[in-house]
């Protein structure tokens, strides 16, 4: 496994704990929780200039989701 793969597992399973919900598109409203993540992208990606391709990506995923 991966060193990415292997963080996203412990993640998953970090929120599973925590929230405690149904891992499917009933018990999640993936949408927001995506377009939250993105917002967060493109805050952090202000700090570093060479990761302002990260916010522009990140504003234009948040778009595309934000038009459904």
């Amino acid at each position: 496994m991966t060193k990415f793969l292997a963080a996203a597992v412990e993640k998953h399973k970090k929120g599973a704990a925590e929230h405690k919900q149904e891992w499917s598109p009933e018990g999640v409203n993936y949408i927001k929780e995506i377009k939250d993540e993105l917002l967060d992208i493109y805050n952090y990606s202000s700090l570093d200039p060479k990761l302002k391709y990260l916010g522009e990506w990140a504003m234009r995923t948040w778009n595309t989701l934000d038009r459904g």
